[in-house]
């Protein structure tokens, strides 16, 4: 006998209907369980700062199918705590669910919590250069503004900060100065913070390795009118300083060093201590000392005034009672009538 699959197939349709609402309501009703993971936000209470890292908390629930399904498998937890402990217990009712949900397990249940008192300093700002300048060249002096910035961290952090660091400036090869270059700041440490806004400026000064060079016999002159003056030395030595590069280029031929006799024009007769002064150096390279480092102006006495005598008789259109008259010359013999 064959079965007619199709005979009431329309009662057949609506009872199927049935068992599936049915198995879908029980299903709905059923009581189960579902895990979920909560990150936990700790905030700290005033003036103090969370150093430790908060686990993951997974946290059992239990509850009808239908609530369940509502719920996040990840969710984030804040807790506020008035004061620094150091250790957590948490709660069923830290965790809030609806209606019809309850937690049945946490793990961890107690977390530890490491709390540091939370201060701010200024601290001094550091250069952090790498590389060498070109051969001959050297840095010879930093600056940075603003020169420090204010820092806020946990306390035993900030107190032994000595400075923070600038990111790297790089100096291989370098043979001009670096002039007011924006640069950003290392953070010294995760838990610190300070104002990433702050405009950093640095400068390096950049210049060419200085030497000495010892040079003798360099002649002494005297500048000025010298007909009364005398010196008792004719040669001193002195010591350049300058760029390297500058001091093995130079010519030392011209190097006088200058006593200037003319502040001394109205002096009396004697003898005074001069400090010479060297001229025609070059420009960049100086003198750093000169031995000896003073020398004897002698200024002589002025010699007498004379008297010649000068004949005018044949120039003048009339006679006079005498044949001479008297004028002063310097440093002749005076002219007697008849030689």
């Amino acid at each position: 006998m064959r079965l007619n699959l199709t005979n009431n197939l329309t009662l057949k349709i609506i009872s199927v209907v049935i068992g599936l609402v049915l198995y879908l309501f029980v299903m709905q009703e059923r009581e189960n369980q579902k895990v979920i993971k909560y990150t936990v936000q700790i905030e700290p209470p005033d003036e103090y700062m969370l150093l430790s890292e908060v686990p993951e908390i997974s946290v059992t629930i239990t509850g009808r199918n239908r609530h369940l399904r509502q719920q996040e498998e990840h969710q984030t937890i804040v807790l506020t705590l008035s004061r620094a402990v150091t250790h957590k217990t948490f709660e069923h009712r830290d965790f809030p669910l609806p209606s019809g949900l309850e937690v049945r397990d946490i793990t961890p249940q107690t977390i530890r919590l490491d709390f540091a008192r939370l201060i701010s300093r200024e601290i001094p700002i550091s250069i952090n250069y790498t590389g060498q300048p070109a051969p001959g060249y050297s840095v010879t002096a930093t600056s940075v503004t603003p020169p420090t910035i204010r820092l806020e961290g946990p306390e035993n952090e900030i107190q032994n900060l000595q400075y923070i660091l600038t990111q790297s400036v790089d100096l291989t090869g370098a043979s001009q100065s670096i002039t007011n270059r924006r640069v950003y700041l290392v953070s010294p440490g995760r838990s610190i913070s300070f104002d990433t806004g702050v405009d950093v400026r640095v400068t390096l000064a950049i210049e060419q390795d200085e030497a000495t060079l010892a040079v003798d016999s360099i002649p002494v002159t005297i500048s000025g009118p010298s007909e009364r003056f005398s010196v008792d030395i004719a040669f001193v030595s002195v010591t350049l300083r300058g760029p390297r590069s500058g001091l093995e280029q130079i010519d030392t031929s011209p190097l006088r060093a200058s006593v200037d006799a003319t502040p001394y024009l109205d002096y009396p007769p004697g003898t005074y201590d001069v400090r010479p002064m060297l001229i025609n150096l070059t420009e960049g390279i100086w003198a750093e000392n000169m031995t000896p480092s003073t020398v004897r102006l002698t200024i002589e006495e002025r010699p007498a005034l004379q008297y010649r005598t000068i004949p005018f008789i044949n120039l003048l259109p009339f006679p006079l009672p005498a044949n001479w008259i008297v004028s002063p010359v310097n440093g002749e013999p005076a002219a007697e009538e008849g030689d």
